[in-house]
């Protein structure tokens, strides 16, 4: 039997925030919980934060901060923040500590030197984001942080080789669960029914929605019997919107914003489409693909390209830019009802190999490995 361990899991904040960095932080340390373990969550929350996700009461949740984790701390809440972080480290004798994402990690490494305990850094994106973002000026640096780290665990077996090679020793691959969905979609769909492409994520530059919109303008004239829905919420919604208008689509195209009722639009789909630039671990491609959808997406797109296997569970599209040629995979896809449903299927088979029990006895194993010392 494993021993009970003092696991102490830190991500930035979680308050009014439905991420999935939120969710699956949350559920490590509610299935370590369930499994005999002493379970801290930390974050650069104020004591009204609240949490999206469910959380078991046994679990601790440590809110540091004094000022909204939104807004940049001055260099004594910086400080003040490492001496209380540092001081639960040592009050609950954590065995072993992780950051999710880096700028969580740095935070907690820096507090964790010198008092012995153990620090994993658990990366949610694909090095290939800095090819995107203004970070990439400081990726280096980024890098050189994960010498302070014992383990750095990555998502998608495809990453290893985007580290420098002085990290790759250290690197743990460990996916996200994906739990099984209580219905099963129709990828054929009804007859005389309309079809639905879905989309799931935040209305953002990463997601590239823009893309996918005007790669479905270009083949929407010839398939009148398929509309867009796109579930999410984020800062890209009014160019989206104006992008609709301006291309008559606000009959075919709907932006549902935040729902709770996410399964429900997955069920009801017949094919899932995920334009993004970069991904960590496609959260919503899993979840798409767990409920029997084929799905489409880019090649280059990091995280994406690990999931979907081209003429077997989807298709991807060349680069990861493009909306012509997003378009063609469109087209192809919605063209052929019998190979969405052999597609589908295929999709829920591949999808098992992320079970929650497979997933979870990884991080256990590797938690347990790192308290031996």
């Amino acid at each position: 039997m494993t021993k009970s361990l003092n696991i102490l899991v830190m991500n930035r904040q979680y308050h009014g925030i439905f991420g999935g960095v939120e969710h699956m932080s949350t559920a490590l340390v509610n299935e370590m919980s369930a499994r005999g373990h002493k379970c801290h969550l930390l974050s650069l929350d104020t004591e009204s934060a609240e949490i999206e996700y469910d959380l078991a009461a046994n679990i601790t949740w440590h809110k540091v901060s004094t000022v909204d984790a939104q807004h940049k701390a001055d260099r004594k809440e910086r400080f003040t923040r490492l001496k209380k972080i540092r001081a639960i480290l040592k009050e609950h004798k954590i065995d072993v500590a992780t950051g999710f994402q880096d700028g969580a990690f740095l935070t907690l490494a820096l507090a964790a030197l010198g008092t012995g305990v153990p620090v994993i850094a658990a990366e949610r994106n694909s090095p290939s984001r800095f090819d995107f973002t203004s970070d990439g000026k400081y990726k280096h640096l980024r890098y050189n942080s994960f010498r302070l780290a014992k383990n750095i665990t990555i998502q998608c077996p495809s990453y290893v080789d985007l580290y420098p090679k002085y990290l790759r020793k250290k690197i743990e691959v460990i996916p996200n669960p994906v739990f099984p969905p209580p219905n099963t979609a129709h990828p054929k769909g009804k007859e005389g029914e309309n079809k639905t492409l879905l989309s799931v994520g935040r209305l953002s530059y990463q997601k590239n929605y823009l893309v996918m919109l005007k790669a479905f303008s270009l083949i929407a004239d010839k398939h009148p019997e398929w509309d867009l829905v796109i579930v999410g919420e984020g800062d890209h919604r009014d160019r989206l919107e104006e992008f609709i208008a301006e291309n008559d689509l606000n009959e075919r195209v709907n932006l549902i914003g935040y729902s709770k009722k996410t399964q429900d639009y997955y069920t009801n789909a017949q094919l899932f489409c995920l334009s993004s630039l970069w991904e960590g671990f496609p959260n919503a491609l899993a979840e798409a693909m767990a409920h029997g959808l084929p799905s489409i997406g880019f090649q280059n797109c990091a995280g994406v390209s690990d999931l979907i296997e081209p003429d077997k569970t989807g298709l991807l599209a060349k680069g990861n830019d493009n909306s012509d040629d997003l378009a063609k995979v469109m087209d192809t896809m919605m063209s052929n009802d019998v190979k969405r449903a052999v597609m589908g299927q295929n999709a829920k088979e591949k999808i098992k190999e992320f079970t929650p029990a497979h997933v979870y006895d990884k991080w256990e194993q590797l938690f347990t490995n790192i308290a031996k010392g």
